[in-house]
């Protein structure tokens, strides 16, 4: 089964979710231009999951792309992540970098445990710019 093929279960997991705490703590989520940032996850020591999906969500009219996903059949990736993001297939947590401009936005994540019980997330993640030199006051 093709997990990016799940874009509408995928879709209303993340906004509506089910029956469960997100999995991932409150956003937004602050990354560095051309560095890499990590996706944590809050789940439980002992929790186990089928599959695990994440997604960047461009907007209301636009469908969710996929991002990265695990299953016991392995991993896929989604076209314009090859060689920019990895996943932890036990957590959940992903990395994802360099980061670029247009990786600004909303990413979802849906986790199915063996018995179908799934949770469901989402976080903003906003990409900021570099500024070398530059020193707070």
């Amino acid at each position: 089964m093709d997990l990016f093929k799940m874009k509408s279960l995928v879709f209303f997991l993340s906004v509506f979710g089910c029956c469960a705490a997100s999995p991932l703590p409150a956003g937004p989520l602050d990354g560095v231009l051309g560095k890499n940032v990590t996706f944590q996850t809050i789940l439980g020591p002992t929790e186990s999951f089928l599959t695990i999906v994440w997604s960047f969500n461009p907007g209301p009219e636009a469908p969710l792309v996929p991002v990265i996903s695990v299953s016991p059949k392995g991993e896929t990736v989604g076209a314009g992540y090859k060689g920019r993001v990895s996943i932890n297939s036990t957590t959940g947590v992903m990395i994802l970098g360099p980061l670029e401009a247009k990786d600004s936005g909303d990413y979802a994540i849906s986790l199915m445990d063996w018995s179908g019980r799934s949770k469901a997330g989402e976080i903003k993640l906003r990409v900021l710019a570099d500024h070398h030199g530059v020193q707070s006051l």
